[in-house]
């Protein structure tokens, strides 16, 4: 890595010198954050397969001619498993419409800023809540088949 990627620069002489601000390290994390992490990922669960975020009707645009510009879609997803969600604004609340693939009967544990709680899905895997805007995970722990593991998604803001 060449000097100048480290703070290091040369004079119009070629002396070598370091910029102040650089002098130390301004990417460091800060403890209190640093042990905010550790805090959090020790507290998940040690059983669960994460769910990655991987559409997003917001970021990744929804292309389907009629689908309402009200809606937003996540999906969440594992090779075998998922979790589609579907977000709309009434008022000053979101209505969540939470879809299990496959469809199945599960235990739905909604985290957010506030308490936790858990829902039931019907028979198709779907669950209805309304919340307030935040941050979100949703935990699903499959009713019918205890040797599957639960499946927590990724935290979104919604």
């Amino acid at each position: 890595m060449p000097p100048e990627a480290l703070g290091v620069e040369r004079d119009k002489s070629g002396a070598e010198y370091v910029h102040p601000q650089t002098a130390r390290d301004v990417n460091a994390v800060p403890d209190a954050v640093r042990e905010a992490a550790r805090k959090a990922f020790d507290a998940r669960p040690k059983d669960v397969l994460v769910a990655d975020l991987v559409f997003d009707s917001l970021l990744d645009g929804d292309r389907r001619a009629s689908v309402d510009p009200d809606r937003r879609s996540l999906r969440f997803g594992v090779p075998d498993a998922g979790v589609d969600v579907t977000v709309v604004e009434v008022d000053e609340r979101l209505n969540i419409l939470v879809q299990v693939l496959p469809a199945q009967k599960c235990e739905v544990e909604v985290r957010l800023n506030g308490p936790a709680f858990t829902l039931s899905t019907d028979d198709a895997g779907r669950v209805e809540f309304d919340t307030a805007p935040g941050l979100m995970s949703l935990l699903v722990r499959p009713a019918g088949s205890p040797q599957s593991r639960p499946l927590q998604t990724a935290w979104v803001r919604v």
